[in-house]
């Protein structure tokens, strides 16, 4: 299927730092009549869901442009024929993955989404292009396809462009020189295996390997950048949404004259090629790669593969839930917990796609510590509010400066319930009274505090709706 070449309509499929600014780029510049965005945060924030926020101040941008933004409410809501971006990411935050496990965590954590999400485009007859921006690129796209059955010429990964901008600023600031003219590509898997194409690389129409740059400490500052910003700001966005931006015009026009990293299916995976644009078709330009560089395409590639094996089994596993307990009280935290175990296994809604597994700590400190040391993070956290040394609140507030947005139940004597809910008003913080279960009331699945607990964790619960 051959897709289209010019589109009038855009989907973003997840308002994170990136979607919901290449909404707002595409929006300013008048690329497109419509934008359909899907974001799935539900979190009240006084009253008002975050996705419906965004939504908001999207749409007030759009007043002044000619773009008109429709807001679905489903995967199925989207069009069919769209240029489509997807930039969906499970709620962690990237600072507190160590490097060497990224790739780890982000199949972990959002490959079963993918799957949600390629299930739903399976009967859509989809006929635009795919833009995928969801790390680990590659294997999303190809997790992506091998559930949707679109037609891999209409998927592209997009990740090595934004590879290409750094190198190229990295030889301008290694010449001195901010407006040199640099014809540098990076291609292959957008990670550690990434190729920069030295060899046929200019600067104002000179070989690139004329100038007598340290070019390994160069090609390493810029493959090693994305995550110095990660592990800085927790995101990455401005950069890959330029990249999108000139991939939009691209991909609309007939021809481009500048060769491009594209991203292509190729040996069994997705992998972004160096290529020319003419008459509407993408050209591979093998002769820009010299036999050092083939070699390292093929070690690129290579890996690919291994993250394709490894994202399908990632993908239909049940969602894997971490719940910590903290009391300082001898017994309590273990009897909370295997009590809530024997909840879940008679509720049919949490038991039927999670596994869970509880942690327990004796102590605001070492539960600090515990979420310090767990790199993929907890999904719920339930703390007494009344321990030796460090209170529960303080603890949480802790705990959140190494994950940020750790959903939170403060377990509370009445007397103290009004004062700290008076206090505080945290996103994701539920102040529960004590005991978890009420003495006398036989059915535990309808307890008040179960039902906040079923609550906190189905809101990111892993569905289409």
């Amino acid at each position: 299927m051959s897709p289209q070449t010019a589109y009038d309509k855009l989907a973003v499929l997840g308002l994170g730092h990136v979607g919901e600014l290449v909404v707002a780029a595409s929006t300013i510049t008048n690329r497109f009549e419509e934008i359909y965005i899907y974001n799935r945060d539900s979190r009240l924030v006084n009253q008002r869901t975050k996705s419906d926020a965004k939504f908001r101040n999207l749409t007030d941008a759009s007043v002044w442009h000619d773009t008109r933004i429709i807001r679905c409410d489903s995967y199925n809501d989207l069009p069919s024929d769209a240029l489509t971006v997807i930039c969906i990411k499970e709620g962690y935050d990237y600072r507190y993955v160590p490097p060497k496990r990224m790739r780890e965590v982000t199949s972990r954590k959002d490959a079963p989404l993918m799957r949600k999400i390629a299930e739903a485009y399976a009967g859509k007859g989809f006929t635009g292009e795919i833009l995928m921006v969801s790390n680990p690129i590659g294997p999303m796209a190809y997790l992506f396809q091998h559930y949707s059955g679109i037609d891999a010429s209409q998927i592209h990964p997009v990740g090595t462009m934004l590879d290409t901008a750094r190198y190229a600023k990295y030889i301008r600031d290694h010449l001195g020189n901010p407006r040199a003219d640099v014809d540098a590509l990076a291609i292959g898997e957008h990670g550690p295996t990434v190729v920069f194409l030295r060899s046929s690389s200019k600067v104002d129409g000179k070989p690139l390997t004329s100038y007598g740059l340290d070019l390994d400490a160069i090609e390493r500052k810029a493959m090693l950048e994305g995550i110095v910003e990660v592990r800085t700001l927790g995101y990455t966005n401005a950069g890959i949404v330029a990249s999108l931006l000139r991939l939009f015009d691209i991909i609309s026009s007939e021809s481009y004259g500048t060769r491009l990293p594209f991203g292509l299916y190729h040996d069994g995976v997705f992998v972004e090629l160096p290529v020319a644009k003419a008459d509407g078709e993408y050209r591979i330009l093998w002769g820009d790669l010299d036999q050092r560089e083939r070699e390292l395409l093929e070690a690129s590639t290579a890996k690919l593969q291994g993250g394709n094996q490894k994202i399908l089994p990632d993908a239909t596993e049940r969602q894997q839930r971490k719940i910590i307990i903290v009391d300082d009280e001898p017994g309590e935290a273990e009897s909370l917990a295997m009590a809530l175990q024997e909840c879940i296994l008679d509720d049919d809604t949490l038991n039927a796609l999670n596994d869970f597994e509880f942690t327990v700590a004796h102590s605001g400190e070492e539960f600090v510590e515990l979420v310090e040391a767990e790199s993929i993070g907890y999904d719920l956290a339930i703390v007494d509010q009344r321990m030796p040394g460090i209170s529960g609140l303080e603890a949480i507030l802790k705990a959140r400066e190494f994950q940020p947005g750790l959903d939170s139940m403060i377990l509370s004597g009445k007397s103290e319930m009004g004062d700290l809910q008076r206090m505080v008003n945290y996103d994701g913080l539920r102040f529960v009274e004590k005991p978890f279960f009420s003495p006398g009331m036989f059915d535990l699945l309808e307890q008040p505090n179960y039902l906040i607990f079923k609550e906190m964790l189905e809101k990111t619960q892993q569905k289409i709706a």
